[in-house]
C-alpha cells in the first residue's frame, strides 16, 4: 500500500520493504510545519511525498489503482470582533478530500517468431510442422527462436513518461530444461539487451515504443528425456526481462513558494526524478518445448545447378532413439514440376534405421528451365510413432543457365 515518505542525507539502506534507499516512512497522521507567515494574495506549495511498491511483478495485472487522501490545513489568522471591533486571532481547519490514480510506469508486450515449424532439429532443417497441428507457442528443443519484446508507458498521454536506462533478459533455468541467451553474431551468450547512461537513455514518451530482440535456444534436459515419452513436451517460461528506468519529472510554476525540506526534489511535483528505483521485471510468454525422436537436413550439390545439368538432393535423417525405426518415403510432384524436370530416387518406399544411425536419401534431378524451380514434396513418416519427420517438405531452387 502507499505510504507517505521523506528524504533522508547520506546513503541510508532501506529498513522497510514499502521504503527506498535513501527515503524513510513518516507517520501520516503527525503535523506538519509548512511555512511561518504567508501574506495575503500570496500562496505557498505543501509537499507529501509518496510511494508505491510495484508489487507483484509476475501476475497480469497492469498495476492500476486508486488511493484516496485527506488533508487536514491548521491555520492561524488575525478577525476582528464586530461587537467591540477588538482583533484576535482564530485557528482556521481545514479539510480537503482527493483521490491518487496510480498506473504501471511501464508496459511491455511479448511476442514469439519460431524461425520455422519444425519437427525434428539439427543445423539445417527441413522439416515442418502440418498446418493443422500448428502451435503458435511450441518449439523444438534446441531450435532457436526470436523473442521481441516492445514497451512503451501507458499514460504518456497524461504528461507521465519515463527513461530506460537499462535493459536485460535472464534466461529460465530448471532441472528438466535450460533456455540460453544466444548472440547470433558471435555464437556467445548474454543478458544484458541494452546499457546506458543515465543522462542518455531512451525516453518513452507519448507515441514512443522501445522495442528489443533477442535470439534463444530453449532446450530439454537429456537426463530429464525419459520422463517426456508419454507428453514429448512440456511447457515452460522463457525468461524474465528486467529493465532499470527513471521517471520524467513535471516542473513546478516558477512562482510556487515550496517547503525548504525537500531539498533537490522541491521544484517537480508528480513523478519525482529518484535513482535507484526498483527495475521492472516481466515474465516471457510461456511456451511447449517438443522433444523429436529424429534429426533431418537438406543440402544440394552444387548449390546452385546449372540448366540441364544433373545435381544431387540430399536428406539426411539420423535415428536419435536406442529403437529400431522403420520409416515410410513418398515424394509427390508440386505444381510446377510435372515439365521441365527429371527425378531419379526413391519415389515409394520404406527405410531402416538401427539405433543411432543416420541415412541418406539421395536424389539426382535434372532440370530443363532456367529460373526458380519448386522441388517434389517429399514426406518421410515414423511407423513406430505415427508421425512425420519430414511433412510436405517443398522447396525452390534457383537454376541458372
Amino acid at each position: 500500500m502507499p505510504v507517505i515518505v521523506e528524504p533522508v542525507q547520506g546513503s541510508v539502506s532501506a529498513d522497510d520493504d514499502n521504503c527506498l534507499p535513501g527515503w524513510k516512512n513518516m507517520d501520516s497522521h503527525n503535523w506538519f510545519h509548512v511555512m511561518d507567515k504567508i501574506d495575503g494574495g500570496s500562496d505557498c506549495f505543501a509537499a507529501f511525498c509518496l510511494y508505491r511498491p510495484l508489487g507483484d511483478q509476475d501476475s497480469d495485472s497492469d498495476g492500476k489503482c486508486m488511493t484516496k487522501y485527506t488533508v487536514d490545513i491548521s491555520y492561524e489568522r488575525n478577525a476582528f470582533d464586530p461587537t467591540d471591533g477588538r482583533e484576535f486571532v482564530e485557528t482556521v481547519l481545514k479539510t480537503y478530500q482527493d483521490t491518487i490514480a496510480w498506473c504501471a510506469p511501464l508496459e511491455i508486450k511479448f511476442d514469439v517468431i519460431r524461425q520455422k515449424e519444425y519437427i525434428a532439429t539439427s543445423t539445417k532443417n527441413v522439416m515442418s510442422r502440418d498446418d493443422d497441428q500448428r502451435d503458435d507457442h511450441c518449439v523444438i528443443s534446441g531450435t532457436e527462436l526470436i523473442l521481441t519484446s516492445s514497451c512503451f508507458c501507458p499514460e504518456a498521454g497524461s504528461n507521465i513518461s519515463v527513461k530506460v536506462t537499462r535493459v536485460a533478459f535472464q534466461p529460465a533455468t530448471e532441472k528438466s530444461f535450460n533456455v540460453s541467451l544466444v548472440n547470433n553474431k558471435k555464437g556467445i551468450e548474454g543478458e544484458t539487451l541494452y546499457d546506458a547512461n543515465e543522462d542518455i537513455g531512451i525516453d518513452l514518451n507519448e507515441g514512443s515504443r522501445f522495442k528489443l530482440s533477442c535470439l534463444l535456444r530453449p532446450e530439454i534436459v537429456k537426463n530429464y528425456s525419459s520422463e517426456l515419452r508419454q507428453t514429448k513436451r512440456l511447457s515452460c517460461s522463457l525468461g524474465s526481462l528486467s529493465l532499470v528506468f527513471a521517471p520524467r519529472p513535471v516542473a513546478l510554476p516558477h512562482c510556487a513558494s515550496v517547503h525548504p525540506g525537500l531539498d533537490y526534489y522541491s521544484r517537480y511535483h508528480g513523478p519525482l526524478p529518484i535513482k535507484g528505483l526498483p527495475p521492472i521485471k516481466r515474465m516471457s510468454p510461456t511456451i511447449s518445448i517438443e522433444m523429436t525422436q529424429f534429426d533431418a537436413s537438406y543440402e544440394t550439390i552444387p548449390s546452385v545447378p546449372t540448366v540441364a545439368s544433373p545435381f544431387e538432393v540430399r536428406y539426411a535423417i539420423r535415428n536419435k532413439s536406442h529403437l529400431h525405426q522403420r520409416l515410410r518415403i513418398s515424394m509427390l510432384e508440386s505444381e510446377g514440376t510435372k515439365s521441365g524436370m527429371l527425378v531419379s530416387g526413391t519415389i515409394n518406399g520404406t527405410l531402416v534405421l538401427g539405433p543411432g544411425e543416420e541415412k541418406c536419401v539421395c536424389y539426382t534431378i535434372l532440370i530443363t528451365k532456367v529460373g526458380e524451380t519448386e522441388l517434389p514434396t517429399l514426406n518421410v513418416y515414423s511407423l513406430r510413432y505415427n508421425e512425420y519427420i519430414i511433412h510436405n517438405c517443398t522447396r525452390s531452387i534457383f537454376v541458372v543457365p
